[in-house]
């Protein structure tokens, strides 16, 4: 089951501010495949995590492309240092036990378009490993 759209959506901040400075970002949304749960508010698994019974929950399959481009003025200006332009790829699991709780599993490839410091290091990109639990009551 396909729950939300992989269509391009886009925020724009297009204020001036006293540098000369413009930004944009945008994101697309989660694509979401839940197979294993009922319709409805949040995920539901159809068979609570059981493994003596060969029972596993419910997973979703979640993946987003997000970009930030900055104008140069912030960095002309000495204001800011690092990569005017970012796209972030994301892919992630989410695995319901029951109703109540969650784990969360993702991968997040960011590239730079200027090379980044970080302790230092210059970098061109970043890769991150992200998990979350989460128990809702």
């Amino acid at each position: 089951m396909l729950t939300e759209s992989g269509i391009m959506m886009s925020v724009r901040n297009a204020g001036i501010d006293s540098v000369g400075s413009c930004h944009s970002t945008w994101r697309n949304p989660p694509i979401i495949i839940v197979p294993t749960s009922t319709p409805g508010f949040g995920v539901v698994p159809i068979d609570n995590f059981d493994p003596l019974n060969g029972r596993w929950g419910a997973f979703e399959i979640a993946g987003r492309v997000s970009n930030t481009d900055i104008n140069d003025g912030l960095f002309k200006a000495k204001l800011a240092r690092g990569s005017d332009n970012t796209w972030a790829y994301t892919g992630g699991l989410n695995w319901y036990f029951n109703k109540n709780f969650k784990a969360q599993f993702n991968y997040t490839r960011t590239d730079f378009s200027q090379n980044v410091t970080f302790g230092n290091t210059k970098r061109d990109h970043e890769d991150v490993l992200l998990s979350r639990f989460q128990l809702a009551f």
